[in-house]
């Protein structure tokens, strides 16, 4: 890794955004900020209290030193203690080293990663990342330790090529091939804009039936808007490079923004539908304004998932 990479990684870690996840569906706790961590009584299981005896409890569970003889039982509770397994799935494809103002989308999707996995830290969660491209996945971390997962993770985002060989399938069902497929995981599917392909559709709803699946949709400034002024502009495709030439005019603008609403509109409604909880962030938002959706995104549940 170059001298550059790592300054934008440092730089990157600056920004990071650390805030409990909820999750109803993994605990009795609708919020993962009030657990204790992996911290594990006897038997791998959490300690969480004590209540009086009730017909029905175990014996075995009965605080003999504090129960005195003549005094009521008092009985230890535990909790069966089931780490989450938090995956980042982030695409950096083609159009992801593009950005018009603050960052790029690259650097964008690895805040993201990073905010997410440094916010595991405190309950000490497995976490792994997975970057992919159009055709592959070119970087995967395994599910560890979260802070070997943050210095692992970034720099496979980072410095994980844009393209490559252009190989049968797609890019995005491999990366979610790699989710585990017997057990309910915390995934943070990172993306751009693109237009879906059946298979990917049928990927995706698959993946936000089995997991908890938060979508962030990083988009830029230019994918949205043209440039103001009059005269004839050249318009370049951020995924393909095709060129195209447009008189800039209000009208022109407007039917330019419009296209893009729609465009954008596709995505995020399908996966609304199929049950993810979706933001959006783009590559000119300030600090301030890109911690307030995180934490929205991070603090969010999903309503109809039953608790655990």
């Amino acid at each position: 890794m170059n001298q550059e990479n790592r300054d934008v990684i440092r730089e990157i870690r600056r920004r990071i955004v650390t805030y409990p996840i909820v999750t109803r569906w993994r605990s009795s706790d609708p919020a993962s900020g009030n657990r204790k961590g992996a911290l594990k009584d006897m038997g791998g299981f959490e300690f969480v209290g004590q209540s009086p005896f009730v017909p029905g409890d175990n014996y075995r569970d009965v605080d003999w030193v504090t129960s005195l003889p003549g005094t009521e039982l008092v009985v230890n509770r535990y909790r069966d203690f089931h780490p989450m397994k938090l995956f980042v799935l982030a695409y950096v494809g083609s159009g992801m080293s593009f950005g018009t103002q603050r960052v790029t989308k690259k650097e964008l999707a690895a805040e993201v990663a990073g905010s997410a996995i440094t916010s595991v830290f405190r309950t000490q969660d497995s976490a792994a990342v997975i970057a992919y491209n159009d055709h592959d996945v070119v970087h995967y971390t395994k599910p560890g330790n979260p802070r070997n997962a943050l210095v692992t993770g970034l720099n496979g985002i980072i410095n994980s090529p844009v393209d490559g060989p252009h190989n049968e399938g797609s890019g995005l069902v491999k990366a979610i091939s790699c989710l585990p497929q017997n057990e309910r995981c915390l995934v943070f599917l990172i993306m751009s804009y693109k237009e879906l392909e059946d298979q990917e559709r049928r990927a995706l709803k698959f993946a936000i039936g089995r997991h908890d699946v938060r979508c962030v949709l990083v988009q830029d400034l230019r994918e949205r808007e043209l440039p103001q002024g009059r005269g004839i502009y050249t318009l370049e495709s951020i995924a393909t490079g095709e060129r195209r030439m447009i008189w800039l005019s209000d009208k022109a603008r407007a039917q330019f923004a419009g296209e893009a609403a729609r465009h954008h509109a596709v995505l995020t409604d399908f996966l609304e539908k199929a049950g993810a909880i979706t933001t959006i962030l783009s590559t000119e938002m300030d600090r301030p304004a890109a911690t307030k959706t995180l934490r929205r995104l991070f603090g969010e549940i999903r309503r109809e998932r039953s608790t655990v």
